[in-house]
């Protein structure tokens, strides 16, 4: 079928196509890459060693107990001269409210504002302290590219001042942590000076800091769950070879892919790209990749990225002792994908 003659509808049933473990994606005009062994209907077909299939009954009992659950949310692009922006944050967080179980937390990845400006935060704020969350405890925020929006040519000035006005209006440095609901959420932020304002630069010190956490989490058997606006390339959809997010996103990659595979029982998770939420994990040896979309607007990439009929999603994630589950939200339309699992 050609990509433009999808219907929103048909998109939206593709949408809750997902499922399975370890090699998860929805990338590539959003159709599962099944695991090894899969059968047409997408269920796995589990065999021993002899080839022969083993029985539903050999399969160890998953754990159910709930461990946290949180949402996350990416690129409100919250604009001084665009109500609607604002007002799909709105929608988002109301209807996140209502969702049983109720997150533990929510987490916006970057693109706070669309311009970094003064009454963009304060939008933003009004939005947030009439949400039934409360800003700094459940609702926690990371620094965008768009949030790090240099008027001019992107002198260090001008990236200093920027900066500043993210730490001032959201009351937190540049990278941070903290703990919630048992699981250990470590917020990155873009330190170095960038080539340019849509570029991530991360700092060696970043990488560093970011990896003594997650050891420590290793030594306590604590989950690290790593939020960054921008993704590496090669990681979600988005970000393959010659699409956007390739090349415009973090620009010193090797030193925090270098790390994380060296982790590979973390969970890097994103934004940026504004295309539809993508959930990877190519195999054990490598991190869990997720990327939210966008609440303030995301598109169909079969639609050739048209800005007409912008969509508003986002990612549910629950945590268990043995695994993860996601599952895809769209704000507009009031619906859920079907669940993705990750074992870990």
């Amino acid at each position: 079928m050609d990509m433009d003659e999808l219907t929103r509808r048909q998109f939206l049933q593709l949408l809750a196509i997902a499922g399975g473990t370890a090699a998860v994606t929805m990338a590539t005009g959003c159709t599962r890459l099944s695991p090894e062994g899969a059968g047409e209907d997408g269920a796995v077909n589990d065999t021993d060693d002899s080839g022969d299939a083993t029985t539903p009954d050999a399969a160890p009992e998953p754990a159910t107990e709930l461990l946290a659950c949180f949402m996350l949310l990416s690129d409100t692009h919250i604009t001084h001269d665009n109500p609607v922006r604002a007002e799909r944050l709105a929608a988002a967080l109301e209807q996140i409210d209502a969702f049983d179980p109720r997150p533990d937390a929510v987490i916006v990845n970057g693109d706070i504002t669309n311009g970094s400006r003064v009454v963009e935060y304060d939008q933003f704020f009004e939005v947030a302290n009439a949400s039934a969350f409360e800003y700094g405890r459940d609702l926690l925020t990371t620094c965008g590219n768009h949030d790090q929006l240099a008027n001019n040519e992107g002198s260090q000035e001008e990236y200093d001042y920027v900066r500043g006005l993210w730490m001032s209006r959201m009351d937190v440095p540049m990278y941070y942590d903290r703990m919630v609901a048992g699981q250990h959420l470590i917020l990155m932020g873009p330190d170095g000076i960038g080539s340019w304002w849509d570029r991530f630069n991360i700092t060696s010190e970043q990488v560093a800091w970011v990896e003594r956490l997650v050891e420590a989490d290793e030594a306590a058997g604590i989950n690290s769950l790593i939020f960054c606006h921008e993704p590496l390339p090669s990681t979600v959809y988005g970000t393959d070879e010659g699409q956007w997010g390739f090349g415009a996103s973090i620009e010193n990659p090797e030193e925090l892919e270098a790390m994380l595979r060296r982790h590979p029982q973390v969970v890097f998770i994103t934004g940026h790209t504004h295309v539809v939420p993508d959930v990877r994990r190519r195999s054990d040896a490598e991190p869990t990749y997720v990327n939210e979309g966008s609440c303030g607007y995301s598109y169909d990439p079969r639609g050739g990225f048209r800005r007409e009929n912008p969509l508003s999603n986002g990612v549910e994630m629950k945590v268990y002792a043995d695994r993860y589950e996601f599952r895809f939200r769209d704000f507009l339309e009031k619906t859920w994908g079907n669940v993705i699992t990750i074992k870990h």
